[in-house]
């Protein structure tokens, strides 16, 4: 993690030796946040009998602001300059 970025409620998961978090400079990220390189649990191909979900990297760029109750899972990368947020919020015009 580079410097000044700012963590509230972020739970980071590295689930596997091999996969890495990669957070740029100057980020936020507000509370209650899920960040996962992995699925926590294997998943078996029924014909190979061989594993199929392997963890991925994650990459965050540098001025990247996270809402709140946001989730990032493994392969994402997200660029410069972006905002990830999540719920929606039901607007009726008058």
């Amino acid at each position: 993690m580079e410097k000044n970025s700012t963590f509230e409620d972020t739970h980071l998961a590295v689930t596997e030796p091999s996969s890495k978090v990669t957070i740029g400079v100057d980020c936020m990220f507000a509370n209650t946040i899920d960040i996962r390189t992995g699925d926590s649990h294997s998943i078996i191909d029924i014909k190979s009998n061989k594993r199929i979900n392997y963890a991925k990297n994650i990459i965050i760029g540098n001025h990247v602001w996270v809402g709140a109750h946001s989730s990032i899972l493994k392969g994402a990368t997200i660029a410069d300059n972006s905002i990830v947020a999540t719920r929606l919020c039901n607007y009726k015009s008058l």
